[in-house]
């Protein structure tokens, strides 16, 4: 997964999260998660 796909979760899932009206401590912390997650994910996949 490319780099722009990473910065698109992150941006993507704190937009919705705000829209959805968590705040933003909340919404920082789950973007960065899951972009972090993906991004991890995606390294592991390339050592098989």
């Amino acid at each position: 997964m490319a780099e722009s796909s990473i910065v698109l979760i992150l941006f993507g899932s704190f937009l919705v999260l705000l829209v959805m009206g968590a705040p933003v401590t909340v919404s920082l912390g789950v973007a960065a998660l899951a972009s972090f997650y993906i991004s991890i994910k995606t390294r592991l996949s390339l050592f098989r």
